[in-house]
């Protein structure tokens, strides 16, 4: 029997070792080039995966340009509520009426955490095509978590880690250099898939240490628990950090490609079913896209930014899709 996916909202996942993804989408961008997930997984350790997807879209991404009160003018902007009002341009208002703000180009190094889900629903990799190896969503997840690190440091900016499930795992406070990159990858590296999808208390501690702007990214299939990150992550939010999301999903669980009666085993509780895959294929893919669709709305409502990513996507396309829009910010 096949096995896998997601019913209501309750990650289901494989009875037997999980296997293979499709191979990954074409693309007409330069990405075109990049190995696909299958082939960067195959890559002994996180440090060459990291820096196999790195060397392909590090170059020309990252000018960080983030406004602060360097001596470079940048662009006037209408006044806010919780504006600083030292930055008010009493010319400008002399002249137009109206209150104006200065902003200026900030040119320290930025500050990031990656923040990895390592629940049992992570471990999923594949059920419909048991011939193929299979890319797991925790393992590539780690993957585009350690990139993003690589990268971050090679560029002088600081970076720290942190995983959870129901509690937290290891967390590598800010610090830039090689023996900071060293300890990230090892932590992500050692970091065992287990427990349920609840990131509130892990997600609470970061939120506490953060003590100025700073870049989240957090990975996650959020199954089962979709809806308690985003309460967290806009607490990150109001405490001014920059929050990505990168929804990490298998394609089984986007396009249910099983045929006749499959298993099912909810990977992160105790129930079991067992149903005709084609007769509820059409529910459950109404389902899963209603729910996806719900979630990237409740995101961007709470300035979250929002990215689906299935496994078979070349990591670097997934991380030049999430980067190129942030190159002018």
């Amino acid at each position: 029997m096949c096995t896998c996916v997601l019913v209501k909202h309750c990650y289901v996942g494989p009875v037997a070792t999980p296997n293979t993804p499709a191979k990954g989408t074409p693309s007409q961008t330069p990405a075109e080039a990049f190995v696909d997930a299958q082939a960067v997984q195959a890559l002994s350790g996180i440090m060459l995966r990291a820096r196999t997807v790195a060397d392909g879209v590090l170059a020309g991404l990252h000018r960080s340009q983030r406004h602060g009160r360097s001596v470079e003018f940048a662009e006037h902007k209408v006044y806010a509520p919780g504006d600083d009002t030292r930055h008010i341009d009493w010319k400008a208002f002399a002249k137009f009426d109206r209150y104006y703000v200065k902003r200026f180009l900030e040119e320290t190094s930025l500050r990031a955490f990656m923040v990895c889900d390592v629940s049992n629903s992570m471990a999923y990799g594949g059920g419909h095509d048991r011939s193929r190896p299979g890319v797991r969503k925790v393992d590539y997840a780690k993957t585009l978590s350690a990139t993003l690190a690589s990268m971050l440091i090679r560029q002088a900016d600081t970076v720290g880690v942190m995983t959870f499930s129901d509690v937290s795992g290891p967390r590598t406070a800010i610090r830039g250099g090689e023996r900071q990159l060293t300890e990230i990858l090892e932590n992500l590296d050692r970091a065992a898939v287990g427990g349920k999808t609840d990131p509130l208390s892990s997600l609470a501690a970061l939120s506490a240490q953060l003590s100025r702007r700073a870049l989240v990214v957090v990975c996650s299939d959020l199954l089962d628990g979709g809806k308690d990150l985003l309460e967290p992550l806009t607490a990150l939010r109001n405490r001014g950090a920059d929050v990505a999301l990168l929804h990490i999903l298998h394609p089984d669980e986007t396009t249910f490609p099983f045929d006749g009666m499959v298993r099912f085993l909810d990977l992160e509780g105790d129930r079991e079913a067992q149903v005709d895959a084609q007769g509820i294929r059409e529910a459950y893919l109404e389902e899963l896209n209603a729910w996806q669709v719900q979630v990237e709305k409740s995101a961007q409502e709470r300035g979250v930014d929002y990215h689906l990513i299935t496994t078979d996507t070349p990591p670097a396309l997934a991380l030049l899709r999430f980067l190129l829009p942030r190159r002018h910010e």
